[in-house]
């Protein structure tokens, strides 16, 4: 393989998750916003039961059904619980605390998911990769400032969506191998809508026309995101990619601005620059190791 075809891969892949993680903090304030109206179950029901339309739509569109065959049904089941879990905490917490709070506590995700890469799924981690995502955590931390008095009980909510989701890329990851990409997101989003059914009677709030409207805007957005998440995984190893989860402080930051009114303070911006640094310096040192011809660390 020519160094150059290499590169381009490594960078596609950084390119998707930036974009993933630029449409989920989209689809969070939409999440955040449907709070006073409607419960969380009914609000995470509705993320995956149109995100699984959307997909349909695009997936069986150009491949057949046959695509829907599996040789690791525990892994899929194991992907699609940990996705829909990660939610619940999440938009718990989006009820108490401000967006930009809520993904800056969840930063600790892309530490869990570099860590995990190592024993569950055989990648090499290097130590300047590990310097890279440890500043992006105080990054993270700079934001939260834990200890200081200043956050809601909930701000620990994101930390349970952290572990979550970082078990979730991991089992993506570990999919791709051996999966087709398109099964694997007709699973996890089929498998989510079963799995937020059964507590639909208990909460179900029949939705006005505004509400249908943000609720099916809320499934695009989360399709959308899936779909850049797994293709950018088959472009790039999970421990390169974990840093760029940081782009979402950035975008929830402007969405919780022009949405909600909450202006970060100084620490938030010093944080957040922090955090875009670390990511930054993923990326740099990406594309010096490919032009050298030899993986990262």
């Amino acid at each position: 393989m020519t160094l150059a075809p290499q590169r381009s891969r490594t960078l596609d892949g950084i390119l998707l998750m930036g974009a993933a993680f630029t449409l989920l903090p989209m689809m969070d304030a939409v999440g955040k916003y449907l709070t006073h109206d409607y419960h969380t179950f009914q609000i995470i029901w509705a993320r995956y039961f149109f995100q699984a339309i959307c997909l349909s739509v695009v997936v069986f569109s150009r491949r057949p059904l046959s695509i829907m065959r599996t040789r690791e049904p525990g892994i899929q089941f194991a992907r699609a619980f940990s996705g829909w879990a990660s939610n619940i905490p999440f938009i718990f917490a989006l009820m108490f605390i401000p967006l930009a709070d809520a993904v800056a506590a969840m930063m600790v995700g892309p530490l869990i998911v570099t860590a995990l890469s190592v024993p569950m799924l055989g990648e090499k981690v290097g130590i300047r990769r590990w310097c890279a995502v440890a500043v992006g955590l105080a990054g993270a931390l700079i934001v939260i400032r834990p200890g200081l008095g200043l956050m809601h009980w909930a701000i620990s909510l994101p930390i349970l969506t952290a572990v979550c989701f970082a078990l979730f890329q991991i089992f993506t990851r570990r999919l791709s191998a051996t999966e087709d990409s398109d099964a694997t997101l007709m699973f996890g989003s089929y498998g989510a809508v079963l799995l937020s059914v059964p507590f639909l009677p208990f909460v179900w709030k029949t939705p006005d026309l505004t509400g249908w409207g943000l609720m099916i805007l809320m499934g695009m957005l989360f399709a959308g995101a899936h779909l850049t998440i797994v293709r950018a995984l088959h472009f790039a190893a999970a421990s390169v990619l974990a840093p760029f989860a940081y782009v979402q402080i950035l975008s929830a930051t402007v969405l919780g601005l022009l949405v909600f009114g909450d202006f970060p303070d100084r620490w938030t911006l010093v944080g957040a620059a922090v955090i875009c640094a670390s990511g930054l310096y993923v990326a740099h040192r990406e594309r010096q190791q490919a032009r050298r011809g030899v993986s990262a660390d």
